[in-house]
């Protein structure tokens, strides 16, 4: 049986959820996802914590861009399971001029209409700006190259992958062969995981280009 704590939590996530519908947003995969365009769409994942004084909990929000031309090609050439999740990603505090983590507290003494309209705007002026500024490939490599909004571990599969898209097969091939030469002699699941993904990429023959109608 969940706790009053526990309830509580979920019914303010469900009301955040619901609002942010309203922006076009819809469930997928525990996350929140909108369509930007053919290839990427917004992302949005939260991490509530009960671990607050009383009967309050906090809300924090993750924001990124599922690009997924990207997350397709990793997909294909990994033999084992690829996390699903955005190709870039930040805590929403980030891009606020406060560039920190925040967390909304919320309490059933207090109004949480009040609180779940500060995420609501938050979103709207931070994180819908920073989705619509990365929805081409160029931008997403940009971020990756600068690491940026990513992880290492991750970001050995995206990059090489992201340059493949944009045509950059040797410069794809070169990143590949570094990634594999930084990994040294470690043998955990990541690093092997790895190894196996870039014999795939190496041999992988993309599409080629569709020939030219008149």
């Amino acid at each position: 049986m969940r706790s009053k704590k526990a309830v509580f939590a979920k019914s303010i996530l469900i009301e955040v959820e619901i609002r942010l519908g309203l922006l076009s947003f819809f469930k997928q995969n525990d996350a929140l996802l909108k369509p930007l365009d053919q290839d990427a769409s917004g992302w949005i994942n939260f991490n509530v914590s009960t671990n607050h004084p009383s009967s309050r909990v906090g809300l924090s929000l993750f924001v990124g861009v599922l690009y997924s031309p990207i997350e397709d090609l990793v997909r294909r050439l990994c033999r084992q399971p690829f996390p699903y999740g955005p190709t870039i990603s930040v805590a929403l505090g980030y891009l606020t001029p406060e560039a920190r983590f925040l967390e909304w507290i919320f309490s059933p003494e207090i109004n949480t209409e009040e609180e779940i309209g500060k995420i609501i705007l938050a979103t709207k002026q931070y994180a819908l700006p920073f989705m619509s500024k990365h929805t081409t490939l160029e931008s997403i490599i940009t971020e990756l190259e600068a690491k940026r909004y990513t992880v290492n571990d991750l970001r050995r599969f995206r990059l090489p992958a992201a340059y493949l898209l944009a045509n950059q097969k040797e410069r794809s091939l070169e990143l590949i062969k570094a990634e594999e030469n930084g990994l040294g002699a470690r043998t955990d699941p990541a690093a092997l995981q790895f190894r196996d993904f870039a014999q795939a990429f190496t041999n992988h023959e993309p599409n080629p280009p569709a020939p030219l109608t008149h």
